[in-house]
């Protein structure tokens, strides 16, 4: 009986989470046959199928249920000896992996980690700046900025960062060929970048369908930045942070009535210890976003662009 290799548990942890083999190779940045040789590996190390291979994905046979959570606290075990391990006095060092909404890492967050580098030159972050939800509870990230508060149950500790403003913006060009809206029923005749509709939940994309239920969205992108490249290419009104849309010469739309505002969120895992790197990180991201506070909540003059 061949011995079981405990590094192939995080292979395990990843299938199990993602679903399948391609999501659990991007991961772990890893090739899609390496994962299947490691599954395969534990599978005969445990005399066990952990996986049952539906045309969804895989998903956990009994014996993968039953491995489930020892995986899981053997995994918290080992990240508290990680957390041990760089706790020398003075120093923080190891990895941060921060999740945060795309726009806000762009324009605040990455911005600013030249800041915390120089402070801790031993930290190292790993940024996963996207629209999509990353689930904490499943060691996808330490820490999130998130812009509406998680639907995750429990485990997690919840911080009001600062409140942002979301207005209209669209190309000189564009409103030079079909005219600037003076009232949010004249949207109706412009044409609006929208969302995927994947994301149709979303609080920004809700907002854009009661502003403008009539408007066309022709174009729908599922990046923040897609949708500035758009605006900016002539291709319709899209709703933007103000501070991008200034550096990019767009013009307001609407700018006594059509802003958006939102909340700020900074999630974090309930962890049993104190982690010392993930309280540097998340310090300081909370002394950002409260000193960028009245920049984030103060929507662009209509002269801005």
């Amino acid at each position: 009986m061949p011995a079981m290799d405990w590094n192939d548990l995080r292979y395990f942890l990843a299938v199990a989470r993602d679903g399948s083999l391609t999501g659990a190779a991007r991961r772990l940045h890893v090739s899609q046959s390496t994962v299947t040789r490691r599954i395969e590996a534990l599978e005969a190390a445990l005399k066990a199928p952990l996986f049952l291979r539906r045309r969804e994905g895989y998903v956990l046979s009994e014996a993968g249920s039953e491995l489930l959570p020892a995986a899981e606290r053997a995994e918290e075990a080992l990240a508290a000896v990680s957390r041990r391990r760089f706790d020398a006095p003075g120093v923080i060092a190891g990895t941060v992996r921060i999740a945060v909404a795309e726009m806000l890492g762009q324009w605040f967050l990455l911005p600013a980690l030249g800041e915390l580098r120089a402070a801790h030159p031993e930290l190292e972050l790993e940024i996963v700046a996207s629209v999509e939800t990353i689930k904490l509870a499943r060691r996808e990230a330490d820490l999130a900025v998130r812009l509406y508060p998680p639907r995750e149950a429990g485990g997690l500790t919840i911080r009001r960062l600062a409140g942002l403003a979301i207005c209209l913006y669209a190309a000189p060009d564009y409103l030079a060929r079909r005219g600037t809206p003076a009232t949010a029923g004249d949207l109706a005749q412009h044409e609006i970048i929208g969302w995927d509709p994947a994301y149709a939940d979303f609080p920004i994309p809700r907002w854009l369908a009661e502003l403008a239920p009539a408007a066309r969205q022709p174009i729908r992108i599922n990046t923040m930045a897609g949708h500035l490249l758009a605006a900016r290419a002539g291709l319709g009104i899209a709703a933007l942070l103000p501070q991008a849309a200034a550096e990019n010469g767009l013009t307001r739309v609407l700018p006594d009535a059509a802003v958006f505002h939102h909340d700020i969120y900074l999630v974090a895992q309930a962890l049993p210890q104190p982690d010392r790197r993930v309280d540097v990180v998340a310090q300081f991201i909370e002394q950002l976003f409260r000193r960028e506070a009245s920049r984030l909540a103060m929507a662009a003059s209509p002269s801005d662009g």
